[in-house]
Protein backbone atom coordinates (compact mmCIF):
# COMPACT_ATOMS: atom_id res chain seq x y z
CA UNK A 1 0.00 0.00 0.00
CA UNK A 2 1.48 3.60 -1.32
CA UNK A 3 -0.17 6.36 -2.54
CA UNK A 4 1.20 8.35 -5.42
CA UNK A 5 2.06 10.97 -3.80
CA UNK A 6 4.12 9.34 -1.54
CA UNK A 7 6.47 8.35 -4.04
CA UNK A 8 10.09 10.24 -4.69
CA UNK A 9 10.67 12.39 -8.04
CA UNK A 10 10.37 16.45 -8.76
CA UNK A 11 7.29 19.07 -7.99
CA UNK A 12 7.64 18.21 -4.85
CA UNK A 13 5.06 15.58 -4.36
CA UNK A 14 4.72 12.41 -5.33
CA UNK A 15 3.71 11.61 -9.21
CA UNK A 16 2.67 9.11 -12.33
CA UNK A 17 6.34 9.80 -13.81
CA UNK A 18 9.26 7.46 -13.47
CA UNK A 19 9.22 7.03 -10.30
CA UNK A 20 6.01 5.58 -10.46
CA UNK A 21 7.00 3.11 -13.06
CA UNK A 22 10.04 2.31 -10.97
CA UNK A 23 7.78 1.56 -8.29
CA UNK A 24 6.21 -1.09 -10.35
CA UNK A 25 9.31 -2.90 -11.47
CA UNK A 26 10.29 -3.10 -7.82
CA UNK A 27 7.04 -4.77 -6.71
CA UNK A 28 7.13 -7.06 -10.17
CA UNK A 29 10.79 -8.06 -8.31
CA UNK A 30 9.15 -8.37 -5.11
CA UNK A 31 6.70 -11.00 -6.97
CA UNK A 32 3.85 -8.59 -5.44
CA UNK A 33 0.68 -8.62 -7.57
CA UNK A 34 -1.27 -6.18 -6.05
CA UNK A 35 -0.21 -2.28 -5.38
CA UNK A 36 -2.89 -0.51 -3.10
CA UNK A 37 -3.35 2.95 -3.79
CA UNK A 38 -5.20 6.25 -1.48
CA UNK A 39 -8.42 8.27 -3.34
CA UNK A 40 -6.54 9.72 -6.60
CA UNK A 41 -9.63 12.83 -6.67
CA UNK A 42 -8.51 16.03 -6.09
CA UNK A 43 -7.42 17.83 -2.86
CA UNK A 44 -7.25 20.57 -0.97
CA UNK A 45 -4.47 22.29 0.70
CA UNK A 46 -6.46 24.31 2.88
CA UNK A 47 -8.28 20.78 4.02
CA UNK A 48 -4.62 19.51 4.52
CA UNK A 49 -4.24 17.97 1.28
CA UNK A 50 -6.65 14.76 2.12
CA UNK A 51 -7.55 12.42 -0.67
CA UNK A 52 -10.56 12.06 1.62
CA UNK A 53 -11.52 15.45 1.04
CA UNK A 54 -12.34 16.12 -2.51
CA UNK A 55 -13.74 19.12 -4.71
CA UNK A 56 -14.68 15.87 -6.86
CA UNK A 57 -15.94 12.21 -6.76
CA UNK A 58 -14.67 11.75 -10.58
CA UNK A 59 -11.73 14.40 -11.06
CA UNK A 60 -8.06 12.76 -11.07
CA UNK A 61 -5.47 14.65 -8.88
CA UNK A 62 -3.52 16.94 -10.97
CA UNK A 63 -0.55 17.53 -8.71
CA UNK A 64 -0.18 14.12 -9.37
CA UNK A 65 0.57 14.90 -13.59
CA UNK A 66 3.94 13.98 -14.37
CA UNK A 67 5.67 17.47 -15.85
CA UNK A 68 8.49 15.08 -17.25
CA UNK A 69 5.56 13.43 -19.27
CA UNK A 70 4.21 16.64 -20.76
CA UNK A 71 8.39 17.71 -21.53
CA UNK A 72 7.91 14.16 -23.69
CA UNK A 73 5.16 15.90 -25.32
CA UNK A 74 6.69 19.17 -25.90
CA UNK A 75 4.71 20.71 -23.74
CA UNK A 76 7.38 21.99 -21.71
CA UNK A 77 10.91 22.03 -22.07
CA UNK A 78 13.51 20.62 -19.40
CA UNK A 79 14.36 24.02 -19.06
CA UNK A 80 11.20 25.28 -17.42
CA UNK A 81 10.88 22.69 -15.25
CA UNK A 82 14.74 22.16 -14.01
CA UNK A 83 13.58 24.63 -10.79
CA UNK A 84 11.27 21.90 -9.80
CA UNK A 85 14.35 19.90 -7.49
CA UNK A 86 13.70 18.07 -4.40
CA UNK A 87 13.98 20.34 -1.24
CA UNK A 88 12.79 17.39 1.42
CA UNK A 89 12.36 14.03 -0.28
CA UNK A 90 10.01 12.72 3.09
CA UNK A 91 7.30 15.77 3.17
CA UNK A 92 5.93 17.54 0.57
CA UNK A 93 7.85 20.59 -0.56
CA UNK A 94 4.60 23.30 -0.79
CA UNK A 95 6.78 25.73 -2.85
CA UNK A 96 7.81 23.04 -5.66
CA UNK A 97 3.96 22.33 -5.82
CA UNK A 98 2.99 25.92 -6.40
CA UNK A 99 6.05 25.77 -9.17
CA UNK A 100 4.22 22.66 -10.90
CA UNK A 101 0.58 23.94 -10.86
CA UNK A 102 2.14 27.54 -12.52
CA UNK A 103 3.79 24.98 -15.45
CA UNK A 104 0.70 23.03 -15.82
CA UNK A 105 -1.18 26.39 -16.62
CA UNK A 106 1.94 27.01 -19.26
CA UNK A 107 1.29 23.94 -20.68
CA UNK A 108 -2.73 23.88 -21.07
CA UNK A 109 -1.57 27.10 -23.07
CA UNK A 110 0.53 25.45 -25.46
CA UNK A 111 -1.91 22.29 -25.91
CA UNK A 112 -4.61 24.57 -26.90
CA UNK A 113 -2.29 26.22 -29.46
CA UNK A 114 -1.87 22.42 -31.28
CA UNK A 115 -4.93 21.53 -33.03
CA UNK A 116 -3.77 18.44 -34.13
CA UNK A 117 -3.65 17.37 -29.84
CA UNK A 118 -7.67 18.24 -30.01
CA UNK A 119 -9.04 14.85 -31.39
CA UNK A 120 -8.70 13.19 -28.59
CA UNK A 121 -9.22 15.80 -26.01
CA UNK A 122 -12.57 16.33 -27.72
CA UNK A 123 -13.33 12.80 -27.10
CA UNK A 124 -12.47 12.73 -23.26
CA UNK A 125 -14.38 15.73 -22.68
CA UNK A 126 -17.67 14.32 -24.29
CA UNK A 127 -17.29 11.03 -22.80
CA UNK A 128 -17.01 12.57 -19.68
CA UNK A 129 -19.26 15.74 -20.09
CA UNK A 130 -21.65 14.43 -17.16
CA UNK A 131 -18.61 15.05 -14.61
CA UNK A 132 -16.31 16.99 -16.36
CA UNK A 133 -18.20 20.28 -17.06
CA UNK A 134 -19.96 21.19 -13.48
CA UNK A 135 -16.45 19.95 -12.05
CA UNK A 136 -14.52 22.43 -14.27
CA UNK A 137 -17.36 25.69 -14.22
CA UNK A 138 -17.03 24.80 -9.98
CA UNK A 139 -13.48 24.83 -9.77
CA UNK A 140 -13.51 28.20 -11.93
CA UNK A 141 -15.94 30.27 -9.84
CA UNK A 142 -14.52 28.49 -6.43
CA UNK A 143 -11.03 30.79 -7.07
CA UNK A 144 -12.70 33.64 -9.11
CA UNK A 145 -15.25 33.60 -5.60
CA UNK A 146 -11.84 32.94 -3.39
CA UNK A 147 -14.01 30.57 -1.72
CA UNK A 148 -15.15 26.83 -2.29
CA UNK A 149 -17.63 27.20 0.33
CA UNK A 150 -20.52 27.29 -2.56
CA UNK A 151 -22.95 28.49 -0.46
CA UNK A 152 -21.72 31.77 -0.07
CA UNK A 153 -21.54 32.57 -3.84
CA UNK A 154 -24.11 34.64 -5.13
CA UNK A 155 -27.42 33.30 -4.75
CA UNK A 156 -27.82 32.81 -8.79
CA UNK A 157 -24.58 30.52 -8.80
CA UNK A 158 -25.82 28.94 -5.44
CA UNK A 159 -29.03 27.73 -7.57
CA UNK A 160 -27.55 26.78 -10.87
CA UNK A 161 -29.85 29.60 -12.43
CA UNK A 162 -29.07 29.05 -15.88
CA UNK A 163 -28.36 32.70 -16.94
CA UNK A 164 -25.90 33.26 -14.22
CA UNK A 165 -24.07 29.73 -14.81
CA UNK A 166 -24.01 30.96 -18.96
CA UNK A 167 -22.43 34.16 -18.02
CA UNK A 168 -19.96 32.31 -15.32
CA UNK A 169 -18.75 29.89 -18.49
CA UNK A 170 -18.30 32.73 -20.64
CA UNK A 171 -16.07 34.87 -17.84
CA UNK A 172 -14.02 32.10 -16.73
CA UNK A 173 -13.41 29.95 -19.95
CA UNK A 174 -9.79 30.16 -19.39
CA UNK A 175 -9.68 28.49 -16.24
CA UNK A 176 -12.04 26.08 -17.51
CA UNK A 177 -9.74 25.36 -19.94
CA UNK A 178 -7.04 24.79 -17.92
CA UNK A 179 -8.89 22.52 -15.80
CA UNK A 180 -10.47 20.27 -18.32
CA UNK A 181 -6.66 20.02 -19.51
CA UNK A 182 -5.84 18.94 -16.11
CA UNK A 183 -7.82 16.32 -16.44
CA UNK A 184 -7.29 14.74 -19.66
CA UNK A 185 -3.78 14.59 -18.96
CA UNK A 186 -4.23 12.67 -15.42
CA UNK A 187 -6.60 10.02 -17.23
CA UNK A 188 -4.17 9.34 -19.89
CA UNK A 189 -1.09 9.50 -17.55
CA UNK A 190 -2.90 7.25 -15.39
CA UNK A 191 -4.22 4.61 -18.13
CA UNK A 192 -0.77 4.33 -19.19
CA UNK A 193 0.52 3.71 -15.38
CA UNK A 194 -2.25 1.44 -15.52
CA UNK A 195 -0.88 -1.05 -18.77
CA UNK A 196 2.48 -0.90 -17.73
CA UNK A 197 1.51 -2.42 -14.23
CA UNK A 198 -0.95 -4.98 -16.36
CA UNK A 199 2.23 -5.90 -18.14
CA UNK A 200 4.08 -6.95 -14.95
CA UNK A 201 1.05 -8.98 -13.39
CA UNK A 202 0.34 -6.11 -11.04
CA UNK A 203 -3.15 -5.24 -10.09
CA UNK A 204 -4.43 -2.18 -9.08
CA UNK A 205 -6.57 -1.18 -5.96
CA UNK A 206 -8.90 1.75 -5.49
CA UNK A 207 -10.35 3.23 -2.76
CA UNK A 208 -13.39 5.57 -3.24
CA UNK A 209 -14.76 7.27 0.67
CA UNK A 210 -18.44 6.80 1.21
CA UNK A 211 -19.14 10.70 1.53
CA UNK A 212 -17.95 13.55 -0.36
CA UNK A 213 -16.82 17.07 0.49
CA UNK A 214 -19.80 19.71 1.14
CA UNK A 215 -17.47 22.35 -0.67
CA UNK A 216 -17.30 20.24 -3.84
CA UNK A 217 -18.96 20.32 -7.18
CA UNK A 218 -20.85 16.94 -6.50
CA UNK A 219 -23.16 18.55 -3.61
CA UNK A 220 -23.48 22.22 -5.59
CA UNK A 221 -24.27 19.63 -9.34
CA UNK A 222 -26.76 17.24 -7.93
CA UNK A 223 -28.16 18.65 -4.54
CA UNK A 224 -31.11 16.36 -4.84
CA UNK A 225 -28.68 13.24 -4.08
CA UNK A 226 -27.60 14.60 -0.61
CA UNK A 227 -30.25 15.43 2.31
CA UNK A 228 -29.50 19.28 2.54
CA UNK A 229 -32.69 21.39 3.02
CA UNK A 230 -34.19 22.52 0.16
CA UNK A 231 -34.50 26.63 1.03
CA UNK A 232 -30.44 26.87 2.57
CA UNK A 233 -29.23 23.88 0.62
CA UNK A 234 -27.39 23.20 4.25
CA UNK A 235 -27.16 19.98 5.97
CA UNK A 236 -28.92 19.49 9.13
CA UNK A 237 -27.10 16.57 9.87
CA UNK A 238 -23.19 15.91 9.06
CA UNK A 239 -21.53 12.37 8.79
CA UNK A 240 -18.93 10.70 11.36
CA UNK A 241 -18.36 8.21 13.50
CA UNK A 242 -18.98 7.35 17.75
CA UNK A 243 -16.36 7.02 19.71
CA UNK A 244 -13.98 4.72 18.84
CA UNK A 245 -10.01 2.69 18.74
CA UNK A 246 -8.98 6.17 17.64
CA UNK A 247 -11.23 8.84 19.41
CA UNK A 248 -12.98 9.17 22.64
CA UNK A 249 -15.20 12.13 20.87
CA UNK A 250 -15.92 9.86 17.97
CA UNK A 251 -15.15 11.76 14.87
CA UNK A 252 -17.41 14.56 13.59
CA UNK A 253 -16.10 14.51 9.54
CA UNK A 254 -19.04 17.42 8.47
CA UNK A 255 -20.00 15.75 5.63
CA UNK A 256 -23.04 15.69 3.86
CA UNK A 257 -25.45 12.74 4.37
CA UNK A 258 -27.10 11.23 1.41
CA UNK A 259 -31.37 10.82 0.59
CA UNK A 260 -31.21 7.24 0.43
CA UNK A 261 -35.07 6.70 0.08
CA UNK A 262 -37.60 8.62 -1.88
CA UNK A 263 -41.00 9.70 -0.49
CA UNK A 264 -42.16 6.27 -0.85
CA UNK A 265 -39.40 5.01 1.51
CA UNK A 266 -37.82 3.22 -1.79
CA UNK A 267 -34.54 3.22 -2.97
CA UNK A 268 -33.89 6.61 -4.20
CA UNK A 269 -33.39 6.40 -7.79
CA UNK A 270 -31.24 9.69 -8.62
CA UNK A 271 -28.94 8.91 -5.63
CA UNK A 272 -28.93 5.52 -6.76
CA UNK A 273 -27.95 6.74 -10.14
CA UNK A 274 -25.07 9.09 -9.19
CA UNK A 275 -23.39 6.18 -7.29
CA UNK A 276 -23.75 3.63 -10.49
CA UNK A 277 -22.08 6.38 -12.59
CA UNK A 278 -19.15 6.94 -9.71
CA UNK A 279 -18.23 2.97 -9.22
CA UNK A 280 -18.67 2.50 -12.84
CA UNK A 281 -16.17 5.57 -13.41
CA UNK A 282 -14.04 4.06 -10.60
CA UNK A 283 -13.54 0.57 -11.77
CA UNK A 284 -12.24 2.10 -14.95
CA UNK A 285 -9.23 3.28 -12.88
CA UNK A 286 -8.17 0.33 -10.74
CA UNK A 287 -8.94 -3.44 -10.69
CA UNK A 288 -10.38 -4.20 -7.61
CA UNK A 289 -11.96 -1.23 -5.49
CA UNK A 290 -11.82 -0.53 -1.79
CA UNK A 291 -14.89 1.00 -0.30
CA UNK A 292 -14.37 3.19 2.53
CA UNK A 293 -16.54 3.19 5.11
CA UNK A 294 -18.45 -0.15 4.04
CA UNK A 295 -20.68 -0.05 7.61
CA UNK A 296 -22.16 3.34 6.41
CA UNK A 297 -24.46 1.38 3.41
CA UNK A 298 -26.20 -0.95 6.37
CA UNK A 299 -26.05 2.15 8.95
CA UNK A 300 -24.60 5.01 9.28
CA UNK A 301 -24.02 7.88 11.95
CA UNK A 302 -25.76 10.96 11.79
CA UNK A 303 -24.52 13.93 13.93
CA UNK A 304 -26.30 17.18 14.41
CA UNK A 305 -24.45 19.64 12.56
CA UNK A 306 -24.23 22.04 15.50
CA UNK A 307 -23.12 19.70 17.24
CA UNK A 308 -19.25 20.36 18.99
CA UNK A 309 -18.84 16.19 18.59
CA UNK A 310 -19.65 13.20 17.51
CA UNK A 311 -20.79 11.78 20.92
CA UNK A 312 -24.32 13.35 20.03
CA UNK A 313 -24.94 11.33 16.73
CA UNK A 314 -27.61 8.98 16.16
CA UNK A 315 -27.89 5.88 14.53
CA UNK A 316 -30.03 5.90 11.00
CA UNK A 317 -30.26 2.88 8.38
CA UNK A 318 -28.61 3.07 5.08
CA UNK A 319 -29.89 1.40 1.46
CA UNK A 320 -28.42 -2.11 2.64
CA UNK A 321 -28.81 -4.96 0.48
CA UNK A 322 -31.48 -3.06 -1.91
CA UNK A 323 -28.40 -0.96 -3.06
CA UNK A 324 -26.04 -3.69 -3.89
CA UNK A 325 -28.60 -6.00 -5.33
CA UNK A 326 -29.20 -3.25 -7.85
CA UNK A 327 -25.42 -2.32 -8.48
CA UNK A 328 -24.45 -5.97 -9.00
CA UNK A 329 -26.89 -6.49 -11.31
CA UNK A 330 -26.13 -3.43 -13.44
CA UNK A 331 -22.43 -3.48 -12.90
CA UNK A 332 -22.13 -7.67 -12.41
CA UNK A 333 -18.15 -8.09 -12.50
CA UNK A 334 -17.42 -5.43 -10.04
CA UNK A 335 -14.85 -6.36 -7.72
CA UNK A 336 -15.40 -4.29 -4.80
CA UNK A 337 -13.31 -4.96 -1.06
CA UNK A 338 -15.64 -4.12 1.86
CA UNK A 339 -13.34 -1.61 4.66
CA UNK A 340 -15.59 -3.21 7.40
CA UNK A 341 -13.88 -1.47 10.26
CA UNK A 342 -15.37 0.48 13.72
CA UNK A 343 -18.09 -0.73 15.45
CA UNK A 344 -19.25 -3.46 13.07
CA UNK A 345 -22.95 -5.44 13.88
CA UNK A 346 -24.19 -8.48 12.53
CA UNK A 347 -26.03 -6.75 10.36
CA UNK A 348 -23.02 -5.52 8.41
CA UNK A 349 -21.33 -8.59 8.44
CA UNK A 350 -24.79 -10.06 6.61
CA UNK A 351 -24.42 -7.42 4.36
CA UNK A 352 -21.01 -7.84 3.30
CA UNK A 353 -21.50 -11.73 3.43
CA UNK A 354 -24.65 -11.77 1.49
CA UNK A 355 -22.56 -10.28 -1.87
CA UNK A 356 -19.65 -12.29 -1.32
CA UNK A 357 -17.27 -9.10 -0.41
CA UNK A 358 -13.95 -9.47 1.07
CA UNK A 359 -13.57 -7.71 4.35
CA UNK A 360 -10.53 -6.25 6.51
CA UNK A 361 -8.31 -7.72 9.13
CA UNK A 362 -6.08 -5.09 10.70
CA UNK A 363 -3.19 -6.90 12.89
CA UNK A 364 -2.65 -4.24 15.12
CA UNK A 365 -6.41 -4.23 16.26
CA UNK A 366 -5.89 -8.24 17.75
CA UNK A 367 -4.14 -8.40 20.47
CA UNK A 368 -6.62 -7.23 23.41
CA UNK A 369 -6.50 -10.13 25.15
CA UNK A 370 -9.87 -11.59 23.34
CA UNK A 371 -9.03 -15.16 22.76
CA UNK A 372 -12.43 -14.48 20.10
CA UNK A 373 -10.70 -11.45 18.72
CA UNK A 374 -11.30 -11.86 14.95
CA UNK A 375 -8.31 -10.24 13.70
CA UNK A 376 -6.37 -12.78 15.44
CA UNK A 377 -4.72 -14.58 12.33
CA UNK A 378 -5.41 -18.25 14.42
CA UNK A 379 -9.41 -16.71 13.64
CA UNK A 380 -9.49 -16.25 10.19
CA UNK A 381 -12.35 -18.67 9.26
CA UNK A 382 -12.37 -18.47 5.99
CA UNK A 383 -10.37 -16.50 2.66
CA UNK A 384 -12.04 -13.85 2.12
CA UNK A 385 -10.27 -11.07 3.44
CA UNK A 386 -7.10 -8.61 2.85
CA UNK A 387 -5.07 -8.72 6.18
CA UNK A 388 -3.54 -5.37 7.00
CA UNK A 389 -0.43 -5.01 9.63
CA UNK A 390 -2.15 -1.15 9.81
CA UNK A 391 -4.06 1.02 6.90
CA UNK A 392 -3.42 4.81 6.38
CA UNK A 393 -5.20 6.09 9.90
CA UNK A 394 -3.10 3.33 11.65
CA UNK A 395 0.26 4.45 13.60
CA UNK A 396 3.15 2.36 11.73
CA UNK A 397 4.10 -0.45 13.26
CA UNK A 398 7.32 0.19 14.63
CA UNK A 399 5.39 3.33 15.66
CA UNK A 400 2.67 1.75 17.24
CA UNK A 401 4.53 -0.57 19.36
CA UNK A 402 7.30 1.89 20.18
CA UNK A 403 4.79 4.81 21.23
CA UNK A 404 2.01 4.97 24.13
CA UNK A 405 -0.52 2.91 22.03
CA UNK A 406 0.61 -0.11 23.80
CA UNK A 407 1.03 -0.72 27.09
CA UNK A 408 3.46 -3.21 29.06
CA UNK A 409 0.66 -6.06 29.61
CA UNK A 410 -0.41 -6.13 25.45
CA UNK A 411 3.16 -6.17 24.13
CA UNK A 412 3.51 -9.34 26.22
CA UNK A 413 0.56 -10.43 24.79
CA UNK A 414 2.08 -9.65 21.56
CA UNK A 415 5.35 -11.33 21.69
CA UNK A 416 4.33 -14.43 22.89
CA UNK A 417 1.58 -14.37 20.00
CA UNK A 418 4.54 -13.73 17.41
CA UNK A 419 6.89 -15.77 19.23
CA UNK A 420 9.49 -12.84 20.00
CA UNK A 421 10.51 -11.79 23.22
CA UNK A 422 11.39 -8.13 22.10
CA UNK A 423 9.87 -5.58 20.26
CA UNK A 424 12.59 -4.89 18.18
CA UNK A 425 12.25 -6.03 14.40
CA UNK A 426 8.50 -6.46 15.16
CA UNK A 427 7.43 -5.44 11.55
CA UNK A 428 8.91 -7.95 9.92
CA UNK A 429 7.17 -10.32 12.05
CA UNK A 430 4.30 -8.89 11.76
CA UNK A 431 4.50 -8.67 7.98
CA UNK A 432 5.45 -12.45 8.38
CA UNK A 433 1.84 -13.14 10.51
CA UNK A 434 0.19 -11.32 7.41
CA UNK A 435 1.48 -13.48 4.75
CA UNK A 436 1.09 -16.56 6.65
CA UNK A 437 -2.25 -16.20 7.25
CA UNK A 438 -5.44 -17.76 5.19
CA UNK A 439 -6.27 -13.89 4.12
CA UNK A 440 -6.44 -14.17 0.01
CA UNK A 441 -4.40 -11.04 -0.32
CA UNK A 442 -2.04 -9.49 2.31
CA UNK A 443 -1.63 -5.83 1.97
CA UNK A 444 1.49 -4.07 3.64
CA UNK A 445 1.92 -0.35 4.30
CA UNK A 446 5.54 0.71 2.98
CA UNK A 447 6.13 2.28 5.72
CA UNK A 448 6.06 -1.28 7.17
CA UNK A 449 8.14 -2.81 4.90
CA UNK A 450 10.23 0.26 5.52
CA UNK A 451 10.73 -0.27 9.35
CA UNK A 452 9.79 3.39 9.51
CA UNK A 453 8.60 4.37 13.03
CA UNK A 454 6.06 7.31 13.85
CA UNK A 455 7.63 9.69 11.51
CA UNK A 456 6.24 7.79 8.58
CA UNK A 457 2.61 7.73 9.29
CA UNK A 458 0.31 9.11 6.56
CA UNK A 459 -2.59 9.88 8.99
CA UNK A 460 -3.86 10.70 12.63
CA UNK A 461 -8.08 10.40 12.45
CA UNK A 462 -9.02 13.63 14.34
CA UNK A 463 -6.35 15.62 13.26
CA UNK A 464 -6.25 18.77 11.45
CA UNK A 465 -3.18 19.43 10.24
CA UNK A 466 0.22 17.27 9.25
CA UNK A 467 -1.30 14.51 7.63
CA UNK A 468 -1.00 13.25 3.99
CA UNK A 469 2.04 14.72 3.66
CA UNK A 470 4.75 11.24 3.72
CA UNK A 471 7.15 10.73 1.22
CA UNK A 472 10.23 8.51 1.08
CA UNK A 473 13.57 8.34 -0.54
CA UNK A 474 13.21 6.07 -3.43
CA UNK A 475 16.79 4.61 -2.76
CA UNK A 476 15.38 2.78 0.07
CA UNK A 477 13.68 0.26 -2.46
CA UNK A 478 17.10 -2.02 -2.57
CA UNK A 479 17.53 -5.30 -4.02
CA UNK A 480 17.57 -6.63 -0.26
CA UNK A 481 14.21 -5.66 0.37
CA UNK A 482 12.91 -6.81 -2.68
CA UNK A 483 15.12 -10.63 -1.98
CA UNK A 484 13.38 -10.78 1.35
CA UNK A 485 9.48 -9.53 0.47
CA UNK A 486 10.11 -11.75 -2.50
CA UNK A 487 10.92 -14.53 0.04
CA UNK A 488 7.91 -14.22 1.80
CA UNK A 489 5.77 -14.41 -0.77
CA UNK A 490 7.42 -17.46 -2.11
CA UNK A 491 7.36 -19.70 1.47
CA UNK A 492 3.68 -18.52 1.96
CA UNK A 493 2.40 -19.32 -1.75
CA UNK A 494 1.05 -15.84 -2.92
CA UNK A 495 3.54 -15.47 -5.92
CA UNK A 496 1.75 -14.69 -9.03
Amino acid sequence: MLHISSLSGPGGIGCLGKEAYRFADFLNRCGVSCWQVLPLNPVYPHMGFSPYTSPSAFAGNDRLLSVDSLVDEGLLTKTEIGDLAESDPIRFDFHSISRKMKLLDLASQRFYADAALSADFSRFCQANRYWLDDYSLFMAIGESQHTFHWQDWDQELVFRDAAALAEAFDRLAERIRITRFCQFQFFRQWQALKSYCRQRGIDLIGDIPIYVSLDGADVWSHPDVFALDPVSLAPAEVAGVPPDYFSADGQKWGNPLYRWLDGNGHLNDVTYQWWRQRISAMLHWVDLLRIDHFRGFEGYWAIPAAAETARFGTWQKGPGKAFFQRLMQDIPKASLLAEDLGLITPEVEALRDCFGFPGMKILQFAFDGNRNNPYLPCNFRHDRWAVYTGTHDNNTTRGWIEGSEVDAVTKVRIHEYLGINRSEGIHWRMIREAFASVAYLAIIPMQDLLGLGEAGRMNVPGKNTGNWTWRFDSRLLTSELAAEIHRLNRIFSRLP
